[in-house]
């Protein structure tokens, strides 16, 4: 899951939030602020990143590396026509679940942690937003694989049909180290994505043992957080063990997973660096005002890193400024509210609302309690420029503004959903509405 925030904009937005870097020839690489470069050309290499010292936890989001890995790579080798017709972009064909893990490995022990934790989305759909299953339903649509492709996958597994599929071994090295396996299109057909997890929590497994075996040091542990929210799979180089663990707080998706750990290792005084290539973890270093960095957090998106600290720098000092950062960071939208340019409004004058000491919607009731109003939303964006869409948009402007305040209460880990569910509607009124700035897990 993502923000909509353009790349362009958001590297302009961000500039002063960019991880230090290490000295190359006597200057320093390091984005000019304001300045966007072109990636892959000009950007600088995260080899070259500053990285937390000794002892610092890497701590990473499975589906999101997992997936990055195992889509849009060229095996010049592999060629199906049925799945690569003629002019069109070949898969991920030609590497396997391990080889794939193994990439995602190497990619987290580059900063050489002490810990490596890695979590999987939750199967345990009560611990998602009720929103969860109508973006399912929209990714589906946009990701429909026809027969001829769900026929073919299922031959590439020497099966008859999806359910003898979902019946085989996920941990069967063969199945695992299999390079005729399209893993890209395995993930979009639903019926074998949740099995396909399955599978990647042992590849996993199997590439943390034979990577960590080959490190000089012998005092990294990798820690693998299974779909069931109870197996854990922990590796050093002197042992492999299966565990049944009950955390006393977990979530639904790996996102939160990933940074309310990445958090609490901070309060504990470790050092962190959070891989990933979802952006909405920046809503996260924004909308959970109970917590502010005590050590380094790093966020690696892909080849660019940031440090959480100086995100939230870039609101302002109060919890007021950090929530009301949040809400215009989602304005651009995100998977569970859509971007306020449907409703006319321009990208860049939404995205300069993200800056400090913002005014917005939130209002500082108490130290743990804000008071979120839309009509002060409203009052802000009739000075904002305009224009008029020759469709209508999707959403009412204020639903699409509870939205967004839904999304900073569940980014920012502000729902008390131990006793009760997400909220299934929000309350799309004008009348102040008052949220908690304490997690119950806290």
């Amino acid at each position: 899951m993502g923000l909509g925030i353009p790349k362009t904009k958001r590297d302009v937005v961000m500039a002063n939030a960019r991880a230090l870097e290490k000295q190359r020839g006597g200057r320093r690489f390091a984005a000019a602020d304001g300045v966007v470069r072109r990636q892959l050309a000009e950007s600088p290499s995260v080899r070259h990143i500053v990285w937390p010292g000794a002892g610092h936890h890497a701590i990473g989001d499975a589906p999101a590396l997992i997936r990055s890995n195992a889509t849009g790579l060229i095996i010049p080798f592999v060629h199906d026509t049925l799945l690569c017709p003629a002019n069109t972009a070949r898969t991920a064909m030609g590497r396997s679940a391990v080889q794939v893990s193994t990439s995602v490995l190497t990619h987290m022990l580059e900063s050489n942690p002490l810990f490596v934790d890695i979590y999987f989305d939750l199967a345990n759909r009560q611990r998602y937003p009720p929103q969860r299953e109508a973006v399912a339903v929209q990714r589906q649509a946009r990701c429909k694989s026809d027969n001829s492709v769900i026929a073919t996958l299922v031959k590439q597994f020497n099966c008859a049909s999806v359910t003898d599929v979902i019946a085989l071994d996920v941990g069967h090295m063969p199945l695992l180290e299999s390079k005729f396996i399209d893993w890209a299109a395995v993930f979009n057909v639903p019926a074998l994505k949740s099995w396909a997890w399955l599978v990647f929590q042992n590849a996993l497994r199997v590439a943390a043992v034979r990577a960590i075996a080959k490190l000089k040091h012998n005092n990294v542990t990798c820690r693998i957080w299974c779909t069931d929210g109870a197996t854990l799979h922990t590796i050093t180089k002197a042992s492999s063990a299966t565990s049944i663990v009950h955390p006393e707080t977990d979530f639904g998706e790996a996102d939160l997973r990933v940074f309310f750990s990445a958090a609490q290792a901070s309060i504990n005084g470790a050092h962190v660096v959070i891989h990933t290539i979802d952006t909405d973890f920046m809503v996260m270093a924004l909308a959970a005002v109970w917590f502010l960095p005590v050590t380094t957090v790093l966020l690696r998106l892909k080849l660019d890193v940031y440090n959480v600290r100086d995100i939230i720098n870039l609101a302002g000092t109060t919890k007021t400024d950090r929530l009301n950062a949040a809400f215009w960071m989602l304005s651009l939208g995100s998977d569970y509210s859509n971007p306020l340019t449907n409703n006319g409004f321009m990208s860049k004058e939404l995205c300069s609302f993200i800056t400090s000491n913002c005014s917005g919607p939130y209002t500082l009731t108490s130290s743990t309690v804000a008071t979120f109003t839309a009509a002060h939303a409203l009052e802000i964006l009739r000075s904002a420029k305009r224009v008029k869409k020759k469709k209508a948009p999707p959403k009412e402007l204020i639903v699409t503004l509870h939205d967004m305040h839904f999304c900073v209460q569940y980014y920012g880990f502000l729902f008390d959903t131990s006793t009760t569910a997400y909220p299934k509607t929000p309350d799309n009124t004008l009348e102040a509405h008052q949220c908690q700035l304490l997690p119950t897990a806290l």
